[in-house]
């Protein structure tokens, strides 16, 4: 009786989702005090306000104009109710929830989980059946060609240069099958794949300009050691994770320092912090700033951007072997290659 209860309920959400043409998220039945904010935003768009409304009777009705689909934040909170009663500080009550919404009717129910919208039920497949596979994303993609969280999967591989080879870019492309509809998120996976192709593994290494200590600017390819394997670490002065790696760029330098080269980069836009971080943190390697066109290659063509640490292992030819997480793993790799 459950499932055909479910399968009921399901049907009439699929038939909502194709009758409406505006996006409607209702609630009812919730443990929720009357009063309780529900504010909608969207990741895509720099977390902008999709819509807001507040809880009465336990219940509530969000509308937002929406025509394709959104991978969103919906939140609830009590600020309010705090302010105007005077309550402590720890009463504060927070609720975030991700989800995919799309236009057509949608339901949070009491245990805050949201139904409605063959995306949303996507999404809820990945977070429960997929997440913490070994390329969970992967296989998710492969089983789901056609869903809008498969396109925005493929779309993140797509954001860090020299992460995937040319075969698996071949795949992202043969694979996805983005809805005509979707016109941003086809021309966003259109020109990433595009971009894309510039930075794959086993490629050469794009080309960027830098300069030195001394301020001589300089290009990326000139300052490259042929000959040796070489680890290039684009970091900042303001990125606490790059500076607690640094120890361990350190052991590499000192292990491997017949066969690896290493090269720092940063990507600071405020040189006299470069410089500081340089003194008060032992680099025995050469390193290099980035000048605003090194720093739009790094952000446009690379797709990396602020977003540091971001590293890269070249083989003794040149060519780049990947963009591995973390030193560890560069470490691994590299001793890997030796074998």
């Amino acid at each position: 009786m459950r499932k055909i209860l479910s399968f009921i309920t399901t049907t009439l959400l699929l038939a909502a989702c194709t009758q409406d043409k505006t996006f409607v998220l209702r609630g009812s039945g919730l443990d929720l005090p009357d009063g309780t904010v529900v504010g909608l935003s969207s990741h895509e768009m720099g977390f902008e306000q999709l819509g807001e409304t507040v809880v009465k009777d336990g219940a509530f009705e969000l509308h937002a104009d929406i025509t394709t689909p959104v991978y969103a934040l919906l939140t609830t909170n009590n600020l309010n109710l705090v302010e105007q009663n005077g309550w402590p500080v720890d009463s504060i009550r927070w609720n975030y929830i991700d989800c995919y919404v799309s236009a057509c009717a949608m339901q949070l129910n009491a245990d805050l989980t949201i139904t409605g919208g063959q995306p949303q039920s996507d999404f809820a497949d990945y977070e429960s059946n997929y997440k913490e596979l070994p390329r969970g994303g992967w296989r998710f993609i492969l089983d789901h060609p056609s869903s809008v969280v498969s396109a925005d999967l493929a779309l993140a591989m797509l954001q860090r240069g020299y992460n995937l080879s040319a075969a698996q870019l071949d795949t992202l492309e043969q694979t996805i099958a983005i809805e005509p509809a979707d016109t941003a998120r086809a021309e966003a996976f259109a020109g990433s794949t595009s971009l894309y192709r510039r930075t794959v593994k086993g490629g050469q290494l794009l080309d960027m300009e830098m300069q030195d200590t001394d301020g001589k600017v300089t290009m990326l390819s000139e300052v490259v050691p042929a000959g040796k394997y070489v680890f290039i670490d684009f970091w900042a002065s303001w990125c606490g994770i790059c500076l607690y790696s640094m120890p361990e760029v350190k052991r590499l330098t000192e292990q491997y320092a017949d066969r690896l080269a290493v090269i720092g980069i940063s990507c600071d836009k405020d040189s006299t912090a470069w410089r500081a971080a340089m003194e008060k943190y032992d680099m025995p390697w050469p390193h290099y700033l980035l000048t605003e066109k090194g720093y739009q290659t790094l952000s446009g063509d690379y797709q990396v951007g602020g977003g540091v640490p971001y590293y890269l292992l070249l083989a003794p030819d040149g060519t780049v072997l990947g963009s591995p997480d973390h030193v560890q793993d560069i470490k691994g790799q590299f001793e890997l290659l030796e074998q």
